[in-house]
């Protein structure tokens, strides 16, 4: 039995991550804000997000909403120059929004452990806690990471600040 709850779950894990571009905004200028593409990267229902909680041993988090996983990528500024920038936006799928955090993910060394690609330990569960729990949760990759080609300053970068409030601006729109 336990096997087959296994199953049944990572089933579901693998449908959720399914990508869907939604908007291609090809004419989108490389003004600071300005966002060059949405994609859906996921989508959980509830029943499915608590599932994954339970599985993992963690019983306080309350998630009472489904998940819906966004990779935007979108123009701020590196080094001077325009730079096309990723991260990961994640909605509740219904009701009233109670707010929005930030998430300040740890440093990747590979673009591929960006947070616009989410995984089970980051993405997915972080996401799950606050979308699911009523909020908007936004996770910039910034620049080296994601779509960006940059180098990665880490956060030595005085640019961090503004390439994370960049990310914000499609967020007001």
């Amino acid at each position: 039995m336990y096997r087959w709850i296994t199953l049944y779950f990572a089933l579901l894990f693998f449908v959720g991550c399914s990508s869907q571009p939604l908007l291609d905004y090809r004419t989108s200028s490389q003004t600071p804000g300005n966002v060059a593409r949405v994609e859906r990267v996921g989508f959980y229902p509830a029943f499915v997000m608590r599932g994954l909680f339970w599985y993992a041993g963690v019983k306080s988090v309350d998630v009472s909403q489904a998940v819906r996983f966004y990779r935007v990528s979108y123009w701020s500024r590196s080094d001077g120059h325009p730079a096309l920038l990723s991260g990961l936006i994640s909605v509740p799928d219904e009701g009233p929004i109670r707010g929005t955090v930030l998430y300040m993910h740890g440093t990747a060394t590979d673009r591929a452990d960006s947070i616009s690609n989410p995984t089970l330990e980051e993405g997915v569960f972080i996401g799950g806690v606050f979308a699911g729990g009523g909020y908007v949760e936004l996770a910039p990759d910034l620049a080296g990471l994601g779509v960006s080609h940059d180098a990665q300053p880490y956060f030595f970068n005085p640019g961090t600040t503004d390439q994370t409030l960049d990310f914000f601006t499609p967020l007001k729109r």
